[in-house]
């Protein structure tokens, strides 16, 4: 069977990465404003209020529409801080007009490509190997599905060479998607799973409507027609699946969905996958990597 896996939050634990950014994001802001702790702390606390309160509102915003939520992953909480701060400058409320001025003199466009910036500056600690985020249980399951006779995609917003990196810090060997698309193990990074088409298209689920309409994450799954799909992000990387599985006939129908359950999975997107009645897909929920195989099998 063709699996093709996300990679941060699935092959790694992405919470010591999250959290740096976090703390990145938070260094550069009394940088740029000049401001005293107190007051970039008040502006982060409202913020995470704001998100807490309404996270269905809030997140990874793509041509204005929520591409993924804030509660869904602690990236994506860093990129839901960053469209708060910027929807509330617009407003000039909080005094963030004045910090946003601040951050176009440094060159930024708007909060959201500051956020870019500080999660830049994280995958340079990683690449320098001062965070070290593979999870322990990847290499085993790997081997496991390989040696099972399985292969492997991994197809993420990351790119290729931070992939490869990663892996070889864990002792794993895998190979670039361009040097050799036919590898039973390889990489396509860059996915751009976030990238929305110009017109929405989705699914709610409960107060959440999940974008599908993610044109080059369909060409990916297009080209490569898998069997299973695994991700820790329901928007991100399960949703499309599932609606190609219910619309595409025999070409994605019955495909294997599973999230992989982390301590900050959103009740809904769990609910959502272990409460599935779904005819054209089967969804699970996985509570450890090292179940995928056996879960593959079954």
């Amino acid at each position: 069977m063709k699996i093709v896996s996300d990679f941060d939050g699935v092959l790694t634990d992405l919470t010591e990465e999250g959290h740096r950014v976090r703390e990145i994001l938070r260094e550069e802001l009394l940088r740029v404003s000049g401001r005293k702790p107190a007051q970039v702390d008040q502006w982060l606390a409202f913020a995470d209020a704001e998100l807490d309160r309404n996270p269905h509102l809030h997140g990874w915003k793509v041509r204005g529409r929520v591409t993924a939520f804030a509660n869904e992953d602690l990236f994506i909480r860093n990129n839901g801080l960053a469209s708060c701060l910027e929807l509330w400058a617009a407003r000039d409320e909080h005094g963030l007009a004045d910090l946003k001025g601040a951050l176009e003199r440094e060159g930024f466009a708007d909060f959201n490509a500051f956020a870019n910036h500080c999660y830049g500056m994280m995958l340079k600690e990683t690449q320098a190997g001062q965070i070290k985020p593979i999870d322990p249980q990847t290499r085993g399951m790997i081997e496991a599905l390989l040696g099972a006779g399985h292969e492997l995609v991994v197809v993420s917003n990351s790119g290729t060479q931070r992939i490869l990196e990663i892996f070889a810090s864990g002792g794993i060997q895998a190979v670039s998607h361009d040097q050799d698309p036919r590898a039973r193990f390889r990489v396509r990074g860059g996915a751009m799973k976030f990238e929305l088409g110009d017109v929405s298209r989705g699914f709610e689920v409960g107060a959440y409507f999940v974008e599908t309409s993610r044109p080059h994450y369909e060409r990916i799954l297009e080209e490569e027609r898998p069997g299973a799909v695994i991700g820790d992000v329901f928007s991100l990387d399960l949703a499309l699946p599932l609606h190609l599985a219910r619309t595409r006939g025999s070409a994605f129908e019955g495909m294997r969905l599973f999230l992989r359950g982390r301590h900050y999975t959103p009740v809904w997107s769990r609910e959502k996958v272990l409460g599935s009645r779904e005819p054209a897909a089967k969804l699970r929920v996985l509570g450890e990597l090292s179940e995928l195989p056996a879960a593959i099998s079954e």
